[in-house]
């Protein structure tokens, strides 16, 4: 998920949280406007989901598909209610948008779901096969070192922590990401594990409640 994203014509849009508002050409404007909803401030992720199903709806109309943005947003929605697998479909298809940098977008935010689902091993290949074609997911690497934690290869999230920055690095990417709710909180608690030497890591969970995990 660059902090904004130059989008098609038919869409403005801030990378996610912040969710989408589309303008397509030929739809009402008033039938087209989606509320532009920054779910870390208000946590309305139903109702963020509703809009944003609308937009895809709308620009499944307008264009033949929907944008990888509104795709990407919406895994991101249903997400944050526990909806991972639904997340996963939406960024899957997010992948199928040939607008330039959107097949990584969701694969980004693919691996991520796949962590918070408990698949490990799944999440590790899906963020080194992303690593290994772009390198404009940096924060990834950062993520990567709590997938290997979680795994139980020390030795490799070490060497990659390292290689990432260091502790200090990644204590400032899980302060972001927290803030920012940009990483899923199994995510933020893997690499907040690594930090403290633990195989119990916290995070904040999408509506602020404290949650724990155990690696």
């Amino acid at each position: 998920m660059s902090e904004s994203s130059s989008c098609a014509p038919r869409l403005a849009c801030l990378r996610p949280p912040a969710l989408c508002v589309c303008s397509a050409p030929g739809v009402p404007e008033a039938a087209c406007s989606v509320r532009v909803l920054v779910v870390e401030q208000n946590g309305k992720y139903a109702l963020a989901a509703e809009d944003l199903e609308k937009a895809a709806e709308l620009e499944q109309i307008a264009y033949g598909y929907s944008s990888g943005f509104v795709r990407v947003a919406l895994g991101n929605a249903q997400g944050a209610q526990g909806d991972w697998e639904a997340a996963l479909e939406n960024f899957e298809l997010a992948q199928e948008d040939p607008y330039p940098g959107l097949k990584e977008l969701g694969m980004y935010n693919h691996a991520l779901a796949q962590f918070e689902l408990g698949r490990s091993t799944e999440a590790v290949a899906e963020a080194n096969e992303l690593l290994a074609i772009s390198d404009e997911f940096t924060d990834l690497r950062g993520a990567l070192v709590g997938f290997l934690w979680a795994q139980g290869e020390e030795d490799a999230a070490k060497g990659l922590a390292e290689q990432t920055g260091g502790m200090s690095v990644l204590r400032d990417l899980t302060v972001t990401q927290q803030a920012g709710k940009t990483w899923p909180p199994r995510t933020i608690a893997a690499v907040t594990a690594f930090i403290n030497a633990e195989r119990t890591g916290r995070a904040l969970d999408y509506y602020d409640k404290p949650v724990e995990y155990t690696f």
